[in-house]
């Protein structure tokens, strides 16, 4: 067994172990609108990621709230990326008031079976939340898989789960588990570096007693730009 494999079982583990039980859970429809581009830093070891994403949520009512996400990224080998990231969150309504700043750290580790594209990501995050108290933190796992649905290749189906569990208490913020994120969607290759992507994620949320948990509805679309360097050819892969 790999050393990924057995990753996902002890995530999967904690997952079920730490699952609540509450009976009340809230149910929220979102639209999930993303764009990412990619580019060349220096050669073909280096690149940069810029990334948005706004968020409309509440029953898809509340236009709140909005990443920005920025990233060097370093290729130690080709199936292999080192991530240092920063973001910024930010409610952009006077509904609800949020504000984040992000540091995180990922590792994500590409493979293939046959046509089966296995990607594995692990991320760390240091999260400042406006009136938190301190600095939360987070660690996330995600294991996504894609097969091709056409005969050109163009097409091709998607699924992923990830989940999230904070490494500290901190206020109303428990250590533990946290929320999960199962996706399933289907995707296009509209250009040699140009994917866009479409599908349903169903997130849930374990929110602190009393309050009800969180069951969250999502319509999730992503157009992902890779602007290639004249070290390699490798065409545009979907990362977020």
């Amino acid at each position: 067994m790999s050393s990924v494999q057995l990753i996902f079982l002890f995530c999967l583990f904690l997952l079920l172990h730490n699952f609540p039980c509450k009976a009340e859970i809230a149910q929220d429809l979102t639209l999930w609108p993303m764009a990412s581009i990619e580019f060349p830093v220096y050669k073909d070891k280096v690149s940069g990621y810029l990334y948005t994403q706004p968020t409309v949520t509440n029953n898809i009512s509340d236009f709140n709230p909005v990443v920005f996400r920025s990233a060097l990224i370093y290729y130690p080998r080709n199936n292999l990326s080192l991530w240092q990231g920063y973001d910024r969150i930010v409610s952009l309504t006077d509904n609800v008031q949020y504000s984040e700043n992000r540091i995180w750290q990922q590792a994500v580790l590409d493979n293939k079976y046959k046509d089966l594209s296995i990607n594995n990501r692990v991320r760390l995050e240091e999260r400042l939340i406006k009136d938190a108290g301190g600095t939360s933190v987070r660690f996330r796992y995600r294991l996504r898989l894609t097969h091709p649905i056409s005969k050109n290749k163009k097409w091709y189906a998607a699924i992923s789960n990830e989940i999230f569990f904070n490494l500290n208490t901190l206020n109303n913020r428990p250590d533990g588990f946290l929320q999960n994120r199962l996706f399933i969607g289907i995707g296009r290759k509209l250009l040699e570096n140009v994917n866009s992507e479409i599908g349903y994620q169903l997130e849930f949320v374990n929110i602190p007693s009393p309050q009800a948990n969180l069951m969250r509805h999502s319509i999730v679309t992503n157009i992902s730009i890779k602007i290639p360097n004249r070290y390699s050819s490798s065409s545009s892969n979907y990362r977020e």
